[in-house]
C-alpha cells in the first residue's frame, strides 16, 4: 500500500499519523512514491508508520 493510500485509510479511523522514512535524503516529498513497510501503534489514537522509496 502507498502512503496516499495508508493515510486515506487511517483518515477515516481518525487515527494520527507519524512517518518514519528510510532511503530518502530530504524526507517525503511525494507521498505516492513510498510504501508502508510496518505500522507501529504509538496508542489508541496514533500510529507511526515506516515507508521506504524503493521497497522494504
Amino acid at each position: 500500500m502507498n502512503l496516499v493510500d495508508a493515510r486515506a485509510t487511517l483518515k477515516d479511523e481518525a487515527i494520527e499519523v507519524t512517518i518514519g522514512e528510510t532511503d530518502v535524503a530530504f524526507g517525503v516529498l511525494v507521498e505516492a512514491n513510498f510504501v508502508v513497510c510496518e505500522v507501529h501503534a504509538v496508542n489508541d489514537r496514533m500510529v507511526r508508520v515506516d515507508v521506504a522509496k524503493r521497497g522494504c
